[in-house]
C-alpha cells in the first residue's frame, strides 16, 4: 500500500536514534556530566534528519528554523556564561549575575522551542503526518508550564509524538509533488 523512499528512511533513522539520545542525555545529565556529547551528538543527527526532509521536499524551511533555534540557544548559552563565571571567580557579580543568566537561558530555551515548534509544523505540512505539529506545540506549552511542574510531563509526550512522527516517516509521509505549472507553461 505504502512504499519507502529510501531518504525518508535515513531521515526516520537519524531523527529517531538523535531523538534518544537527547532523552538519554536528558536523563543522565543529573548524574553523568558528560552527557552534553549524547546531546550534541542527538542534535547533529536531528539536523541532518530535517536537512533531508527538507531536500525530500524541495524547501529549506524547516532547515532554516532548526538551524535558527539552535544558533539562538547556542548564542544564549554562551553569553550565559559570560555571567555565570564571574559569579564564581569575581567578587561583586554574586547572585544578581546568576539570576540574569537564568532568566537569558530560559529566554533562548523559549525562542529556540518557538524555532523548533516551527520546523516540526513545517515537516508536518510538508509531510503530512500531524504527530509532529501535535508533539512541538505540547513541548513549546510543556515549556511554557515547567513552573508549575505538569511542563515536564507535557514536553515528555511531546517527546513521545515527535518519536511518533519519525517512526511513520518513511510509510505515511507525502509523497513530492511535482511543479506542473513548470511544464504546463513551457
Amino acid at each position: 500500500m505504502f512504499t519507502a523512499d529510501s531518504g525518508l528512511i535515513r531521515a526516520r533513522d537519524y531523527g529517531l536514534l538523535g531523538m534518544a539520545l537527547n532523552v538519554i542525555g536528558m536523563i543522565i545529565s543529573p548524574f553523568i556530566h558528560v552527557s552534553f556529547i549524547l546531546n550534541i551528538a542527538g542534535i547533529l543527527l536531528l539536523a541532518f534528519s530535517i536537512k533531508i526532509i527538507s531536500d525530500y521536499y524541495g524547501s529549506n524551511t524547516p532547515f532554516k528554523y532548526a538551524i535558527t533555534g539552535l544558533v539562538i540557544s547556542i548564542i544564549g548559552y554562551l553569553v550565559s556564561l559570560f555571567f555565570i563565571l564571574p559569579a564564581f571567580f569575581v567578587r561583586g557579580f554574586g547572585i544578581l549575575s546568576l539570576i540574569f543568566a537564568a532568566g537569558l537561558i530560559i529566554l533562548t530555551l523559549f525562542l529556540s522551542s518557538i524555532f523548533l515548534y516551527l520546523a516540526y509544523d513545517e515537516i508536518s505540512r510538508l509531510t503530512g503526518i500531524d504527530d509532529f505539529h501535535t508533539g512541538a506545540v505540547l513541548i513549546l506549552i510543556g515549556l511554557i508550564l515547567t513552573v508549575i511542574l505538569i511542563g515536564f510531563l507535557l514536553m515528555f509526550i511531546g517527546i513521545v509524538f515527535i518519536f511518533i512522527g519519525y517512526n511513520k516517516l518513511p510509510y505515511r509521509a507525502k509523497t513530492k509533488s511535482i511543479d506542473t505549472n513548470f511544464y504546463n507553461n513551457s
